[in-house]
């Protein structure tokens, strides 16, 4: 008997932020293992990925390159994968340092604070979870986000398309207006998941090897040399 069938959507800035930021071993995340282990009674049937190319942060002139290869190696690993882009907007603003300095003329010295903010994927996000659902798409739909900005778009699927959902939490402390929502399936994502469901460290595509970058290897996330083969 086939098993019934789901539909990932994952907020890629939002997984990042909350499971992977600042942990370099884990970053090279195989999606779809990744939902396999959390939902084993489904078949996944499609994970549709939302995220932005990224602007180099200062000092980090080489983040948007690993980026890129790692959209590249998902879209290459993955056959039901589809990778939706949003934009990144890059606003630079004033903030008083911290701790607090004190200028000469008794005001607070104020630092440039450069704020990327996402733009799009939400929305996209969120439309193509109504549209998949008002097309019977699957079984179920599950939702990658701790964000509450989510909530309105559950309650449809839940009160007036009346289709199965879940919610994956990328973050130990959700939003409760997203709890409050009770989805069919409730998790959170655990860091020692992640570690068990890493692409391998060489991707074959049509256009050569794609390689996990040196910065995201796991003995260079722990301080230990390691060559890397290039």
């Amino acid at each position: 008997m086939p098993r019934p069938t789901a539909i990932v959507y994952v907020d890629g800035l939002n997984l990042y932020r909350q499971c992977l930021s600042g942990k370099p071993e884990l970053k090279w995340l195989d999606l779809q293992k990744l939902f396999e282990m959390m939902l084993p009674t489904h078949e996944i049937k499609l994970i549709r990925y939302f995220t932005a190319h990224i602007k180099p942060p200062v000092g980090n002139a080489s983040a948007p390159s690993r980026q890129n290869a790692y959209l590249r190696a998902l879209a290459t690993h993955i056959n039901s994968l589809e990778i939706h882009l949003g934009q990144i907007r890059a606003d630079t603003k004033q903030y008083r340092k911290v701790p607090l300095e004190i200028d000469s003329l008794g005001k607070p010295v104020l630092a440039k604070v450069q704020k990327l903010e996402e733009k799009g994927t939400d929305v996209s996000l969120s439309n193509y979870m109504v549209l998949d659902a008002c097309r019977s798409q699957a079984d179920l739909f599950v939702l990658v986000s701790s964000d509450s900005d989510f909530v309105s778009t559950i309650r449809i699927l839940m009160s007036e398309l009346q289709v199965g959902t879940a919610i994956f939490f990328p973050s130990r402390s959700p939003a409760k207006s997203l709890l409050s929502t009770k989805p069919s399936i409730i998790k959170v994502i655990r860091d020692d998941l992640l570690e068990q469901c890493q692409l391998p460290f060489e991707v074959a595509s049509e256009r050569g090897t794609i390689q996990r970058p040196a910065a995201w290897q796991k003995n260079q996330a722990l301080g230990t040399p390691r060559a890397c083969a290039r």
